[in-house]
């Protein structure tokens, strides 16, 4: 081969996979953000529920379970680190500098939610509102520190 075609073959190279991984970096953003915002979705329903400012206190349930299936996705959802990338997202390059730390809290979430969906089920509503102010403390913590403004 010559250096010409070398050279030239490098150049396509590079042009074929920067937009690729601009791509996937785009996807993997997109995921993440679309499960944070059920997250926040499945957490105002249940305190708008709470608070009776909605007559669905029959769908608790199925907010508080969808809130906590939506936790366990976050960890995978935040395992690409788009902090090199030009995507525009609100994740502080922190999260994967601090993945422990990061990943713990996601942890704490799940917990927390698996804890609001049995306080659900047990019907308790001074359990439920406890649970529901100790995910949203689990929220709060990550926001204030992964995530910009």
């Amino acid at each position: 081969m010559t250096s010409r075609l070398v050279a030239a073959l490098a150049v396509a190279a590079a042009v074929v996979t920067v937009p690729v991984a601009a791509s996937a970096n785009e996807a993997a953003v997109k995921y993440r953000e679309n499960n944070m915002k059920t997250i926040g979705a499945y957490m105002q329903n249940t305190v708008a529920v709470l608070k009776g400012d909605v007559p669905y206190a029959e769908q608790l349930e199925a907010n508080a379970l969808g809130l906590a299936a939506a936790a366990k996705l976050s960890p995978a959802a935040f395992k690409t680190d788009t902090s090199g990338s030009n995507v525009k997202t609100t994740a502080k390059p922190d999260i994967w500098q601090n993945w422990d730390k990061f990943e713990g809290g996601l942890g704490m979430m799940s917990e927390r939610a698996d804890a609001l969906v049995a306080a659900v089920q047990g019907g308790d509503k001074a359990a439920i509102g406890q649970a529901v102010q100790a995910v949203g403390e689990t929220c709060k913590t990550c926001h204030d520190n992964f995530r910009t403004k």
